[in-house]
């Protein structure tokens, strides 16, 4: 069985028009689901999210424009393409249709080919959409994994160290018992260890300042 190029939900009151639109989808390979109005068409999103909706303009009860307004004020479908297709041809109508929330205006009587060269090209654009979303995500979470581990790094090194430097003040304090030689020796060890602490605090502050630039 040929695997569907896409799924395709088309509203029209018009059975002509209706029928025409399947046929020709269905012949290009796509997945067609044909309702008759603006309710319909909203239920049938509910039970299964199309890939493209193609959608009149003039019907009873629910218009085109109130449906697109509708499905778009949802999260879940707001990024659901929707081409308008109606016999209006005035540029306010076009106009509130892109406002609704439209991607696309094609009027009627519509050319097969103009047809499906515009779905093809905004499922296409739509894809490449939901790709450089996941590929954002998924960046998202690297640099969160980065992070934390730049945070436990940072905290790891700085205790350790801060032991350390309490037990070489301590000697610092008892010279007679290291003698005069190891004095300078513990000396530069204090300022090795307190590099390194800062080191580790400034390495510690930019990480909090990135972070509140996120």
């Amino acid at each position: 069985m040929t695997e569907s190029r896409g799924d395709i939900l088309v509203v029209d009151d018009t059975p002509a028009y209706l029928e025409a639109l399947r046929g020709m989808l269905r012949e290009a390979g796509y997945r067609v689901r044909p309702v008759t109005n603006g309710r319909l068409a909203l239920k049938a999103v509910e039970t299964q999210r199309p890939d493209l909706i193609l959608l009149d303009i003039n019907m009873p009860d629910l218009n085109g424009f109130e449906t697109c307004e509708q499905l778009h004020a949802d999260p879940r479908f707001a990024d659901i393409p929707v081409i308008f297709l109606s016999a209006l041809t005035d540029t306010d109508d076009k106009v509130r249709a892109l406002a609704a929330g439209g991607v696309d205006y094609v009027t009627k009587p519509f050319e097969a080919a103009e047809v499906l060269a515009r779905v093809e090209t905004h499922l296409r654009i739509h894809r490449l959409q939901q790709q450089l979303s996941e590929q954002f995500e998924a960046l998202k979470k690297l640099e969160g994994l980065r992070d934390s581990l730049t945070h436990m790094i940072v905290h790891d090194l700085r205790s350790p160290l801060q032991g350390i430097l309490a037990n070489l003040q301590l000697l610092e304090m008892d010279a007679a018992v290291l003698g005069p030689d190891n004095v300078d020796n513990v000396k530069s060890a204090l300022r090795s260890t307190r590099s390194l602490i800062q080191m580790s605090s400034f390495v510690a502050g930019r990480w909090w300042r990135y972070c509140l630039l996120l």
